[in-house]
């Protein structure tokens, strides 16, 4: 990784059942903020992203479905509060 890509901030992206997740940032693109990417859930429950042919995120089932809860939650906490 690039000195530059090291200093510089990863903004989240919302693409997937509402979530906002933490794409990594790489020496093999500047930013992909605003680009299209490719959601793949796959029959195991699994996540991957891909932009421009090359996987940029995975995430196993069990990560999916406990980030969907935490979300669901926090929404809950949100209306509770209003």
């Amino acid at each position: 990784m690039s000195q530059g890509n090291a200093n510089r901030e990863a903004r989240p992206h919302r693409f997937f059942e509402g979530l906002t997740l933490q794409i990594p940032s790489s020496s093999k693109w500047t930013s992909i903020a605003g680009q299209k990417v490719t959601v793949m859930q796959l029959q195991n429950g699994s996540l991957e992203v891909w932009y421009k042919q090359q996987k940029v995120l995975a995430l196993e089932q069990k990560r999916v479905l406990c980030l969907i809860e935490n979300d669901r939650v926090k929404k809950t906490q949100l209306q509770d509060a209003a």
